[in-house]
């Protein structure tokens, strides 16, 4: 750095070192040095397909879900849990006041218990009549009396026997429980409410293995096989299998709804699940990497190919146009009139076509 020089001063100065190193090159002319640009090409393959990730929207469904009532009249007791809850199979969510049915179970026990009291006399009442009537003593119109009397004491018992298990039934369903391991998503009464045979009180879903329902194209359909695919809830990613296709179209999508089965994730009923799926598209074309495209004019797409020049060991650069049919990652599907030339794969802003160019690889390292 020269900082008493003018800006005059340093341009003078830097065009004399220009001429002291060309002169110290000998009789080299400047002029008619030539300096072909190194590029690196690659000989694209041709395929005859290329695969597309298609994602469809879907959502989670409930392998099961119940709305739970009594099959009896009833006054609510109590509610023993809330929405939200998760429950094992057999748990009891829901009372109902018993009261009638306990008065109405020791009437029936105290009636029972009087009939065999009453059997018990009418046996005893039999054997002795008959003991008498071997001794002339009594009537055979006595015995048959007594028999009859036997006869029907046993049948009340019997039908109060039945009575009693009739009225534990009616106990034991005045408790609603689980029938599975469930979540209970909805509470429609509360304690004290008066309830109908039939009404809903609670609604739960199952809890264990997931399922999702899907809509794919039904052009797709029949691409499907049996096996894994995956499902996704946001980062959460879900092995999954295919439990049933649809038998019919769906009018607004025009799509099959597929229905997945995958383990038992924290996954709420209704949420979004994605799936994705290869489509083979069959299209013949090249994979190229991105540096070896640049747009063209009204909305063409580029590359460029080298020929044989005349001169050995150079190229000739050409222009080629190409359309692109699929972008993966850092790379484009396209195809056009390439087939056998070599196309450069980067640097494409130092080069023109009918430039001469010299190779320095062929992008296959």
């Amino acid at each position: 750095m020269l900082p008493f020089l003018t800006h005059a001063g340093r341009g003078l100065l830097a065009l004399g070192l220009s001429i002291s190193v060309l002169s110290a090159c000998g009789e080299a002319d400047p002029e008619n040095l030539v300096i072909h640009q190194p590029v690196i090409a690659i000989a694209p393959e041709l395929q005859d397909s290329y695969q597309v990730d298609r994602i469809f929207v879907g959502r989670a469904v409930a392998q099961q879900r119940s709305a739970l009532g009594f099959e009896l009249d009833g006054r609510i007791e109590q509610v023993l849990v809330r929405e939200g809850d998760e429950v094992a199979a057999g748990d009891t969510l829901v009372k109902l006041d018993t009261r009638l049915l306990q008065h109405e179970k020791q009437q029936l026990e105290a009636e029972l218990a009087d009939a065999r009291a009453q059997l018990k006399l009418a046996l005893s009442s039999l054997e002795r009549q008959q003991s008498l009537k071997e001794k002339g003593y009594t009537s055979a119109q006595r015995i048959d009396e007594l028999a009859a009397a036997r006869q029907g004491w046993l049948a009340s018992i019997e039908s109060l026997q039945v009575g009693l298990a009739a009225n534990e039934t009616r106990i034991e369903k005045s408790a609603l429980k689980a029938p599975y391991a469930a979540r209970v998503t909805r509470r429609y009464a509360d304690s004290g409410a008066v309830l109908n045979a039939g009404q809903a009180v609670l609604e739960v879903i199952f809890q264990g293995a997931g399922e999702a329902e899907v809509g794919i194209p039904q052009a797709l359909i029949a691409s499907l096989e049996a096996g894994n695919y995956q499902l996704s809830a946001g980062a959460e990613l879900l092995d999954a299998s295919i439990l049933s296709v649809g038998s019919q179209v769906e009018l607004a999508t025009r799509t099959v709804t597929v229905r997945f089965a995958y383990p038992r994730a924290n996954i709420r009923d209704g949420s979004i699940l994605q799936l994705q799926l290869p489509e083979t598209v069959n299209k013949p074309g090249y994979w190229l990497p991105v540096s070896a495209v640049t747009d063209g004019i009204r909305g063409l797409w580029n590359v460029y190919l080298l020929t044989p020049d005349p001169e050995p060991g150079l190229y000739q650069v050409s222009r080629e146009n190409v359309r692109i049919h699929h972008v993966m990652d850092d790379q484009f599907f396209v195809s056009g009139e390439i087939a056998g030339k070599p196309v450069v794969l980067d640097g494409l802003h130092r080069i023109v076509p009918g430039q001469s160019v010299r190779l320095l690889s062929d992008g296959s390292e």
